[in-house]
C-alpha cells in the first residue's frame, strides 16, 4: 500500500458521492482554478507522515491527507444567498464524505481513520471552497 492507493481511493469516493465532481486543476492553491459555469471540484493533498507504534515487522505510521471541495455559483445581486447555498451544500457533502471515509476505509490496508476536522467556508466571488482534514494510520510489512 502507498501513499497513492490512499489519495486514489479518497478521490473514488469523492465520485462516488459526487457524481459530477472533478479533481480541481489546481488542489494546492484552490484560487487558482477558474470557472465559467457551474462546477463541482475536489482535490486530495497528502501532508505529514509520523511513525507510530504498531505490530512487530512492520512500519506504522499516521498520515494528515487534506480533501478540498469547490462549488462555483452564479452572481446574485440581491444578496448572499447563493454563497449560503453553496456552503451549505459544500458542509453537508463534507459529512457525508467524512462519515463514509471513517466507516469504510478508503483503501483495505488502511487501519483507521481519525480526527477528522473541517475548517470553514471560504469565499471568492465565484467560489465556495471548504476543506478537511483526516489523519489515516496505515502500515507496512517491513
Amino acid at each position: 500500500m502507498s501513499v497513492t492507493d490512499i489519495s486514489t481511493g479518497i478521490k473514488a469516493r469523492v465520485v462516488s458521492l459526487q457524481a459530477t465532481s472533478k479533481e480541481l486543476e489546481y488542489g494546492l492553491d484552490v484560487s487558482k482554478n477558474k470557472f465559467r459555469a457551474t462546477y463541482t471540484g475536489y482535490a486530495v493533498v497528502p501532508e505529514d507522515i509520523r511513525q507510530t507504534t504498531g505490530a512487530l515487522s512492520t512500519f506504522t505510521v499516521d498520515q494528515l491527507f487534506t480533501v478540498k471541495l469547490a462549488r462555483s455559483f452564479g452572481p446574485d445581486k440581491t444578496g448572499d444567498q447563493a454563497q449560503l447555498v453553496a456552503a451549505n451544500t459544500l458542509y453537508q457533502e463534507m459529512y457525508d464524505l467524512c462519515k463514509s471515509l471513517v466507516t469504510t476505509k478508503p483503501h483495505a490496508g488502511v487501519l483507521l481513520v481519525s480526527e477528522v476536522e473541517v475548517g470553514k467556508v471560504q469565499l471568492s466571488a465565484t467560489m465556495v471552497t471548504l476543506t478537511a482534514t483526516l489523519k489515516i494510520k496505515y502500515r507496512q510489512a517491513l
